[in-house]
């Protein structure tokens, strides 16, 4: 974070602004995060500036609960400055069951029986759902052509013919370097640590169908919508059968 120009005054706001979960985005928020991102991508850095500008793209992975009032709305002003850099948009999903599984898991959110269980899954899937209808159904001009939505499914699965898809919607150049790289990765079928590249993705996927039932059928309640808007299907007696197998 020091490294961030304009000066030291960039580093202190992103402390002042750091978001925990379920925490209301304080004033200067939004602010300071297109700052942060503007700063990014025009390589404004004290000491690695020439590094960064060596190369021909810039990436930046943001937390879905990081975007300013969870909207990719507020970015907008980033992708009309066309003059300065040519932005494009990748949302990462995934199946609504396992990201708030994990969560539970985690202890970052209460289980189904909580009372705050159905706002806390609201504030996951509803933002979620704004954006992707946004972006698909219908775009604004200045994110028209320039939002993609993968699923981390497909992904996991499938990874070499989606990072060709990614590869193709972001102009970037595909190598043989970035096959065998993606092909090394996806051939390990252990899984691997907390901070481990690896994965199962079989597992990871699946973890969520080992939860209770009125669980599952909790979170496709309240996240029906988006699910249905993302093609996963929901719970069935053959699912059940499966897993007590």
């Amino acid at each position: 974070m020091y490294l961030f120009e304009p000066l030291y005054t960039v580093a202190k706001k992103i402390f002042k602004v750091r978001l925990f979960l379920g925490e209301e985005e304080p004033k200067s928020y939004r602010e300071t995060c297109l700052e942060v991102i503007d700063n990014v991508l025009q390589c404004n850095f004290s000491d690695t500036s020439k590094a960064c500008n060596s190369y021909n793209h810039t990436v930046i992975k943001i937390l879905s609960s990081r975007v300013p009032s969870k909207s990719i709305q507020t970015l907008k002003e980033l992708f009309q400055q066309q003059n300065r850099y040519d932005v494009k948009l990748v949302q990462l999903v995934r199946d609504p069951r396992a990201v708030v599984f994990s969560r539970v898991n985690l202890k970052w959110m209460k289980h189904n029986l909580d009372p705050s269980f159905r706002e806390n899954v609201q504030r996951i899937c509803d933002p979620i759902l704004q954006n992707v209808r946004l972006g698909m159904l219908s775009p604004p001009p200045w994110l028209e052509n320039r939002f993609k939505v993968i699923r981390y499914e497909d992904l996991a699965l499938n990874t070499l013919n989606v990072a060709q898809e990614l590869y193709r919607f972001a102009g970037f150049d595909w190598s043989a370097s970035v096959d065998e790289w993606i092909r090394a990765l996806t051939n390990h079928t252990k899984q691997g640590g907390a901070y481990s590249v690896y994965r199962n993705a079989r597992v990871a996927i699946t973890r969520w169908k080992t939860a209770p039932e009125p669980f599952i059928r909790a979170v496709e309640n309240i996240c029906g919508d988006l699910m249905d808007f993302l093609g996963y299907e929901k719970w069935t007696k053959e699912n059940r059968q499966i897993r007590d197998q």
